[in-house]
């Protein structure tokens, strides 16, 4: 029988700021998908969460969370590396998080502002 262990963490990727305040978690009936994991590395990028977060996310994900089938490998190769990221030899670069999200079918853009 698969032991389930809840992780809780706020989604806040520029698609969902409007539910910024609605944890959410994912626990043995919650799948991952592409969404998710980019949402995972905007939030980083975005400040929303620390390196440590994301390490702990992607290190409970890996072991607690179901995949989507249709891009296991991708997702688990990508998932598996942010688990890594509190490595020294790994580490997190911005270029890292660049190709993960191209990788999952989306572009980086950074925005200056003076606010």
């Amino acid at each position: 029988m698969k032991r389930c262990r809840s992780l809780s963490f706020n989604n806040l990727s520029r698609r969902s700021q409007a539910k910024a305040d609605q944890p959410s978690t994912i626990n043995c009936f919650d799948m991952i998908t592409r969404q998710i994991v980019a949402d995972k590395i905007a939030d980083y990028l975005y400040g929303k969460v620390s390196q440590a977060e994301l390490v702990d996310w992607a290190e409970r994900a890996i072991t607690d969370a179901d995949f989507d089938d249709a891009d296991i490998d991708l997702l688990t190769d990508i998932v598996g590396r942010l688990g890594l990221a509190d490595v020294a030899e790994f580490g997190l670069r911005w270029q890292d998080c660049e190709e993960f999200l191209r990788r999952l079918g989306y572009r980086a853009q950074v925005i200056a502002s003076s606010e």
